[in-house]
């Protein structure tokens, strides 16, 4: 996947339940704090979860921001 070109942002982020709005609001929160913790030893995020749950449009557009 060719993500430099990639079309998948936080704007276009489909909400579809409680937990994947929960995640969307950790990513931004994580990518407008990044500067902040980038050298600290907890700046680490991960996404887990089933398939089509959105990890790779979230990592995407963390990677976009």
């Amino acid at each position: 996947m060719n993500v430099d070109n990639s079309s998948l942002s936080f704007k276009n982020y489909k909400v579809f339940n409680d937990l994947t709005r929960y995640c969307r609001n950790k990513a931004l929160v994580y990518v407008k704090r990044f500067k902040e913790i980038r050298n600290k030893r907890q700046n680490s995020i991960a996404f887990l979860g089933q398939v089509g749950s959105g990890k790779t449009h979230l990592s995407i557009a963390m990677n976009q921001a």
